[in-house]
Formats: C-alpha cells, structure tokens, sequence
C-alpha cells in the first residue's frame, strides 16, 4: 500500500531492500525518504509519490560511498520550493518545453557542495502528459535547477525502460551533476513532446450573492477549455459552466466564471482542464465558499443534566441547513459527530444515539452552524 509520512521520514539502511523494488502505482512512499549508498558506483530507485501520484527516482553511479541520499517527490509546480524563482532556461536552445507542475528535491545529505557527483534517474506518469508517440517520449530529458544562474540546465535522457507508454516510464540522465541539494523536473529539446498545464492559482470568492471563480496558469499545452464543476456536499459534483483555454501557451493566462446561483452552505468546486484530444484532469485543489442565509441565533440546551449515557436529549433551535453536533470528554476526545437538518428535531428535541462507552464525567456538547456554535457542558453519571 501507499506510506503516507505525513511530513516525517522513512529512513533505509545501507542493507535495506524494497519490495517491488521501484514501487508501484498502489505502493510508494509519500514523503522523504533517506536512503544510505554504502558504496562507490552503486545505484538505488527510491519509491516516492505524493498526492497519489507514484514518480520514483534513482540515484545512480555515486562517485562516494556511505552517504544518506534523501528523495522527495512533490505534486507542484518548482516555484512552491523557495529557491526556484522563473522556469527560463539557461540555454534555451537546449530546453523546448518543462514540466512545471512536478518536481523532485534531492540530495546527498549536505546542503552545501560536497564534489560528490551521481546520475539522477526520473520517471513519468499520466499526470505529466509526456507524448503518446514512443520516439517523441524518448526525448524526455532531466531538467535540473541552476541556483547561481538562477535557470534551468538540461541533463539529458536515455536509457528509458522497457515498454514504457504514455502512463508509466522512467528514463536516466545522460549527464552526471555535482551534488548537494538540487530540484529536478521533466522537460525536452522536442516541442512536439508536451507538458501538461501548469496552475499557479484556484481560488473562489463571495461576491455578493455570486461566487465568482477565478484562476491562473503560467503555461498551457494542448489545452482546449476548463470545466467547473460544483457540489454541495464535496462528493458529487456537477458541471455549471465551460471557460475556452489558451492552446499551447508559455504565458500567464487569467480566467475567471460566476456562479449565478450558489446555495445556501458550503458550496465546493472542482477545475477540470481538457485537451484537444478529449484527454483531461482535474486541476488543483476543491475550493469552497460558505454562504450563510439570514436567521436566527442558534439554540441549544442538553437535558437532563445530570443523566446517563443512553438518555441524553438535545433541546435546539437551528435554520435551514446542515447543523453539526459533536460530544466530546473532558480530554478533548471526540465521542459523536453528527449532521442533522431541521427535520431530525422532533418537537425541537434530538436524542443522541452513543455507540462508545461514555464513563462517568464532565462532557461537552457542541452545536455548529455556519459560522454560529455553541458549547454547553453536560455531567454523565452510572446508570
């Protein structure tokens, strides 16, 4: 299964072994992983992923042993990391197109120059959107940041693996580099090797009783238009409109659609981008915007008090919409959260169904709505 590190580290020994050894699609790590080189001119493919997405990476042919190299792969463009400022290519004869929504940090363990050189392995995956045509994907190259140049190198690409498609593959730089801590990506001397859409914003703002949606794309490939879908419960969704895209565009592009009739609560909404050839995915992350419809002060009294665990009873008072109820111990331990509407309240009562054993004590029962929310504290007593 995945590892999620939930921002800590997996560290691997100078004698650990990984099964499958390169991952797969349903098996990686997400997050940093170190791994220990004993030996001059070995190699090693580190597992990682993030977001879902399983890109591992290999360090290969190191010019020192013993080291603790450290991988990560990050489902974001380069400019999230804080010493990649622009995608300019140092030598632009070199560089026709980049990846700018994936990239990988590695290091020998140093921060600074060590003169420990090795040979970074990448891989590719359907996000990246390399070219369906094998001859064009085999043009894939290993990009690598220029910190004192402050633009991107071009490390060459061979070795690619065995058949490989447009979903999977992994490929080697042609081109060893001195190391300390380097950001990497895809890129290609070959324009008709694209790259997907790079999003740098999503967002979603109340305007009065509109939500107006906005986003921004520093490049665009193949890209034919965005569809906006909306939910009210960020589980299903539905198209509510369609915005034309820019083609193939190395430019900052603005785009931006109102939703006319949002509801009353949380409204979420998702950015689909499709290509000319019908192939899509969704862009960032869900956004949401909350609207509140005018009411009432909420009300909410729990009764008896003291009862017991299997007799306690919710006198409320709520509007239209969902409502949250959450009990909680003395401990800050959650014991119940439950959503309700208008409708659950018989004659303005709701009875709390516990499945945990609640011990005898002081607990704390919280009604939320909206931005409104209440706490009363409530004492449990043995049956």
């Amino acid at each position: 299964g995945i590892i999620n590190c939930n921002g800590n580290e997996v560290l691997l020994g100078a004698s650990a072994l990984v099964s499958p050894a390169i991952g797969r699609s349903n098996s990686f790590i997400d997050g940093k992983v170190l791994k220990t080189i004993s030996s001059t001119n070995q190699s090693f493919t580190f597992p990682v992923g993030d977001a879902g997405r399983w890109r591992p990476a290999s360090i290969n042919n190191v010019s020192t042993g013993g080291l603790t190299w450290e991988v990560e792969f990050k489902a974001a463009s380069g400019l999230s990391d804080p010493v990649v400022d622009n995608y300019d290519f140092t030598n632009p004869a070199e560089i026709a197109t980049i990846l700018k929504s994936e990239h990988w940090v590695i290091s020998d363990g140093n921060l600074g120059t060590t003169g420990v050189t090795a040979t970074v392995g990448l891989s590719w995956g359907t996000e990246s959107d390399v070219s369906p045509v094998m001859a064009e994907r085999e043009q894939t190259e290993v990009m690598i940041w220029n910190d004192a140049l402050s633009s991107w190198d071009n490390l060459g690409g061979q070795n690619f693996s065995s058949g490989h498609n447009q979903s999977e593959g992994r490929f080697v730089a042609s081109n060893s580099n001195t190391f300390s801590e380097h950001i990497y990506t895809l890129g290609s001397s070959d324009p008709s090797n694209p790259l997907p859409v790079s999003l740098i914003l999503f967002d979603a703002e109340l305007a009065g009783e509109e939500v107006k949606l906005k986003w921004k794309t520093s490049s665009e490939v193949n890209n034919d238009y965005f569809e906006i879908e909306h939910s009210t419960d960020g589980a299903s969704f539905k198209t509510i409109g369609y915005i034309k895209g820019s083609g193939t565009s190395s430019e900052v592009s603005s785009y931006e659609l109102i939703h006319k009739s949002p509801e009353v609560g949380y409204n979420f909404y998702k950015l689909k981008q499709v290509d000319f050839d019908g192939k899509s995915t969704y862009e960032g992350d869900v956004v949401s915007v909350l609207i509140e419809k005018p009411g009432h002060q909420i009300f909410m009294v729990p009764f008896p008090n003291p009862t017991t665990a299997d007799n306690i009873n919710i006198k409320a008072e709520i509007n239209e919409g969902l409502a949250t109820i959450e009990l909680y111990d003395a401990m800050g331990v959650n014991h119940l959260k439950k959503q309700i509407t208008k409708s659950d309240l018989k004659s303005g009562i709701y009875k709390l169904k516990i499945t945990s054993d609640l011990k005898p004590g002081i607990y704390i029962v919280k009604l939320t709505q909206y931005s409104q929310s209440l706490v009363k504290r409530i004492m449990i007593k043995e049956n």
